[in-house]
């Protein structure tokens, strides 16, 4: 008899986890991105490594990055919150004399929150404009760019996050496959020398990537 109780208990345990849980996923917000007035930028630049106290070669080691700058803004209320986020990010550079050079990454980041300002930063090394842009110095200027917010693979943004470089169709991000591929140039802040820099300001990277 006292199996029998303490089955049924579990049961009415598990039927009562099952229906909160089932209320919550009802209850769950949809997000979206504000896209009017400042609530959405994206800025390129350039940006020369930090250096270290301890570093043995000075200025000298220290290359030149490119920087892709995006702040936005959940069009949400405060207390509600966004699990995870994923980042496609999506580089187009023309060398000199040749054909289009793509960069093309997905990245993901957690624990968003609805109405206020989230910031994410990702880099392009140094030897990249090196190899394919011939400059020691990233002309970021040169680049397009072209970013979507994603939840689930669904956009949050109704219009296109891009940056387009002089001279390129507006709608570049639509025309890009037959360019050249370059794998792990386009990197999370984690895997850069500004790792540690205003860790607490940018969005906290999902580990393991």
């Amino acid at each position: 008899m006292s199996n029998l109780k303490c089955s049924v208990a579990a049961h009415l345990f598990l039927l009562l986890l099952f229906v909160s849980n089932l209320s919550q996923a009802q209850r769950r917000p949809r997000f979206s991105v504000k896209e009017s007035g400042s609530g959405l930028k994206l800025k390129l630049e350039s940006r020369r490594a930090p250096e270290f106290k301890d570093s043995k070669r000075g200025v000298g080691g220290l290359g030149y990055w490119g920087v892709i700058n995006l702040e936005f803004e959940l069009d949400n209320r405060k207390d509600e919150w966004l699990d995870e986020l994923e980042v496609y990010c999506l580089v187009l550079a023309m060398p000199r004399g040749g054909g289009g050079v793509k960069l093309e990454e997905t990245f993901r980041y957690m624990d968003l929150r609805g109405g206020e300002k989230n910031n994410l930063v990702l880099f392009i090394t140094p030897n990249f404009f090196r190899r394919h842009m011939d400059s020691n110095r990233p002309d970021m200027s040169k680049l397009s760019v072209y970013v979507e917010l994603r939840v689930n693979g669904s956009p949050l943004h109704r219009n296109p996050i891009v940056n387009t470089a002089t001279g390129i169709p507006r709608d570049w991000f639509q025309k890009v496959g037959n360019a050249m591929k370059v794998s792990n140039a386009l990197l999370l802040k984690s895997k850069t020398p500004f790792a540690d820099l205003d860790y607490d300001y940018y969005l906290y990277e999902v580990p393991g990537q």
